[in-house]
């Protein structure tokens, strides 16, 4: 029986050994770029890379494998209301890129995570000093292929881009944070039916010059996901249910549930705080030969509660179908519904205005006057109860906003508020002038 029992104990003793092995490469410590780079290349699932306080300079981009967790030594203020305020300095894990490479600064892969980490991309004067201005987004979960799944979380995290909207046939650039589905416009596939998820937990994220997120499916049939609370965001939030590049993209969802956040804008007004789609063409004219078409039954919705936007000219631009002049067709069909509760504005600025709001919304070409119909059938929806608004301002309301009265191809397109008029100014207050009672579904 011996050789028997000596066998047990050889098993029991590798499988301690494994179970060591796999404890010690679970937890991984780094104080230099190089040795984070040479951790992420080596990372399993369950990896947790701790960064030790400093600073660390990126010269390329920095992708987060699938079930690794990337944690820094830093601790987060919060406000007498329990949001994320800024990083103590003390202590803190800084990563910076600079330079005029170009590419996302982070990739977070499925079940990737952030937590303790202040990240900064430098401003585009000081990352491209010979005019080579690179296209950077600074923290970047998206799909990788058709029917990919990527759920990543971002948590007590201070991230800051100097970067300006940018938009190629790469894709978008300039964005703090951008979660999407992808369509390579440069011959790749489109990746349909893709999902993508982010938890933003208690982190300031700061874009002066352009998204502090962006959220949206460039894939029909496409999933995205935005989870946000006890956060401060700098720089406008921007979502659509699906926007068309240059692919169409249908049936695609965007759903946005934020809590407890501070939307504010950064030195001076900025433009707009919520800039809400359900369905758009996209307005770049880069994107090939032809006219990209709009995009088609989508659908947004986007559910707040205990929010404040603060400082922008407009606090909140929704439209259910967009189109801008002839860089995109019509959108038609696409869905966008607002749930909002306890919603704090305050707009500010020259023609500040609180809301924006429009079924259907034609813009012209920045710089020129031209306007389109920007298509059928798209309905956005509105329930807003315990609202502040900033009092008389230059809001407005329209089934249908920019083509001439009468145009044909506008047909459908809704604005509806649920309740009535008289509910309405008895739940909210400061929104002036508030919606007419054209735009209920129980009228005045």
């Amino acid at each position: 029986m011996k050789p028997f029992r000596s066998i047990r104990l050889a098993a029991v003793s590798l499988a301690l050994m494994l179970v060591v092995q796999a404890a010690r490469t679970a937890d991984v410590e780094v104080s230099t770029a190089a040795g984070l780079y040479a951790a992420l290349d080596a990372a399993r699932p369950g990896t947790r890379i701790h960064l030790v306080a400093g600073h660390y300079e990126l010269d390329r981009s920095l992708k987060v494998p699938d079930g690794v967790t990337l944690s820094g030594s830093g601790s987060m203020e919060l406000d007498a209301e329990g949001r994320a305020a800024g990083m103590v300095p003390a202590g803190a894990t800084t990563l910076s890129a600079h330079g005029a490479w170009s590419g996302n600064v982070i990739e977070l892969g499925h079940r990737a995570s952030l937590q303790g980490l202040s990240v900064v991309d430098a401003p585009e004067e000081a990352a491209a000093p010979n005019d080579e201005a690179p296209l950077r987004n600074l923290v970047v979960v998206a799909s990788r292929r058709p029917g990919d799944v990527v759920e990543a979380s971002i948590r007590d995290c201070e991230l800051s881009t100097g970067q300006s909207f940018g938009f190629g046939r790469a894709g978008p650039s300039g964005r703090a944070i951008g979660v999407w589905t992808r369509n390579l416009s440069d011959g790749g596939s489109m990746d349909a039916e893709a999902q993508v998820r982010l938890n933003l937990e208690r982190s300031v994220v700061r874009a002066p010059n352009s998204n502090s997120m962006f959220a949206i499916n460039f894939a029909a049939s496409g999933r995205v996901e935005v989870t946000i609370c006890g956060s401060l965001l700098q720089g406008q939030l921007s979502a659509a249910g699906g926007a068309s590049r240059p692919d169409p993209v249908t049936h695609a969802s965007t759903s946005i549930r934020s809590h407890n956040t501070l939307y504010a804008a950064a030195d001076g007004p900025g433009r707009v705080g919520w800039h809400l789609f359900g369905g758009s063409g996209v307005p770049h004219p880069d994107l090939g030969p032809g006219v990209p078409p709009g995009a088609d039954d989508n659908l947004a919705l986007f559910s707040s509660r205990g929010d404040r936007i603060e400082g922008y000219r407009t606090g909140i631009l929704a439209a259910a179908g967009r189109r801008i002049g002839n860089l995109s067709g019509p959108s038609s069909g696409n869905r966008l519904e607002l749930d909002l509760r306890d919603l704090r504005i305050r707009s500010e600025g020259q023609g500040a205005a609180d809301l924006r709001l429009f079924g259907a919304l034609a813009e012209a070409i920045p710089g020129g006057t031209e306007t389109l119909p920007p298509g059928e059938r798209n309905i956005l929806t509105l329930s807003l109860q315990g609202g502040n608004g900033s009092g008389l301002r230059a809001n407005r309301y329209a089934h249908v906003d920019g083509p001439e009265p009468g145009a044909s191809g506008v047909a459908g397109n809704l604005l509806r508020i649920e309740g009535s008029a008289i509910l309405f100014q008895q739940s909210n207050q400061g929104f002036e002038p508030a919606p007419a009672g054209e735009f209920f579904e129980i009228g005045p």
